[in-house]
């Protein structure tokens, strides 16, 4: 529709094109503008001891059993993101500047624990998007894996954090109210999501990223 050519176009310079019905990805020299097919899920009781929110079994696949995430921000897009990625089979390491958002988090089970993970594959950069490029970068010293965000402003975070491990993302997606309460494991699902990469980004991890988006339902 209007609008979302009118997103797209801002974002990317009008270069985006829908890459399997849900990630929009910009057409980059040298970067494939497909994916590769979806695994079907196969059930599989991944249920935390002790934990009130069940995992769902018929989203997980055996692929994504144990994987990790972090969450950084804790608001109403990043703890959707771990919602999801729990419901997934996922181990979501999640932080915010309000100690008490994380120990309501920790509280709902939409993150596993508190902290930042090391070892983790992915961070989900969900802060305010003045503070993005600086979290972001702190994500890539102080991790091995990649990085990516989640503001609707890409250009200029995408230039500040020119980093291979680094690929832009803007999930196009939202409620009527903001704030962590209102959190959805699906809040995603049937939503675009923008993959928007930097010079430096390989095809390997622009791929990855778009993989990731789909793990959270897009």
């Amino acid at each position: 529709d209007r609008r979302r050519q009118h997103l797209v176009g801002e974002h990317v310079g009008g270069r985006a094109v829908v890459v399997g019905g849900g990630v929009l990805t910009p057409q980059i020299r040298g970067h494939p503008a497909s994916l590769p097919p979806i695994v079907p899920p196969r059930r599989s009781d991944l249920r935390r001891p002790g934990s009130a929110a069940a995992v769902d079994s018929s989203l997980v696949t055996d692929a994504q059993a144990s994987r990790r995430a972090n969450v950084a921000g804790l608001g109403l897009i990043g703890g959707s993101v771990g919602l999801a990625l729990r419901a997934r089979g996922w181990h979501v390491t999640g932080h915010d500047h309000d100690p008490t958002r994380v120990a309501r988090a920790l509280e709902m089970d939409v993150i596993d624990v508190a902290g930042f993970d090391a070892d983790a594959e992915i961070t989900f950069v969900a802060v305010p998007v003045t503070a993005a490029a600086q979290v972001a970068k702190q994500a890539l010293a102080d991790g091995r894996g990649l990085v990516t965000d989640v503001g609707s402003v890409k250009a200029s975070v995408v230039a500040a954090v020119d980093d291979p491990r680094f690929v832009g993302g803007h999930p196009m997606a939202g409620r009527e109210v903001t704030g962590f309460g209102a959190s959805k494991a699906d809040l995603f699902e049937d939503h675009p999501w923008i993959v928007v990469p930097g010079r430096v980004a390989t095809s390997r991890d622009i791929l990855r990223v778009e993989g990731l988006a789909r793990a959270c339902g897009a």
